[in-house]
């Protein structure tokens, strides 16, 4: 989405209830920033737009969310499956399920959480066009440090195959840590393991 350095016009918005969540937003097609707000509209392109829909459902203790998306694309992408021209347009979607699997107090944000991600994009104009990612948080698990969040994830992005690239994948697992110093204070450490970068 357009931000600095090549900020440039957007218009979002949304609705939300305790069961579902609407989101929709729409962007400049092709930002390239350093427009002054006078003339913002000079160079319209595009657009870029996405749109998503969020169902929190289930007993109170183990709710959880199913978040479907969508969105598309006005710019011109390079064909990659060595098309003769360019092809104007691209789509895509994605699906986030995020789970509580356990959770002491139903009203409370500490327990274990579990999460799973997909997302895809036409293979013919994308060069990531499929991706899976999973994983695992908890927090409040350690009796002397409620706030601290621990979490492990692992994906999957699969590239186009009309790419020249010795390998269709990249793996990469990740382990998270937050320590809640202070009430305004929290430090945290990642490490990631790409497989096949």
């Amino acid at each position: 989405m357009p931000s600095f350095p090549d900020q440039d016009w957007g218009l979002a918005g949304g609705y939300e209830t305790e069961v579902i969540s609407l989101r929709a937003g729409v962007f400049q097609g092709e930002p390239d920033g350093g427009l002054a707000l006078g003339k913002a509209f000079d160079r319209v392109r595009g657009p870029f737009a996405l749109a998503q829909i969020q169902l929190t459902c289930g007993p109170e203790r183990y709710q959880g969310a199913l978040t479907l998306g969508a969105w598309h694309s006005e710019d011109h992408f390079e064909r990659l499956d060595r098309g003769s021209r360019s092809r104007r347009g691209a789509q895509g979607a994605y699906a986030v399920l995020d789970q509580w699997i356990w959770r002491p107090d139903p009203e409370g944000d500490q327990g274990v959480g579990a999460f799973v991600q997909f997302g895809w994009a036409p293979e013919d104009r994308t060069e990531l066009w499929l991706y899976l990612g999973a994983g695992v948080r908890t927090k409040g698990l350690i009796p002397r440090r409620p706030q601290d969040v621990l979490g492990l994830a692992v994906y999957r992005a699969e590239f186009s195959r009309f790419l020249d690239l010795p390998r269709r994948a990249e793996y990469a697992f990740e382990a998270l840590y937050q320590a809640q110093a202070t009430p305004w204070l929290a430090i945290g450490l990642n490490g990631q393991l790409i497989h096949h970068p």
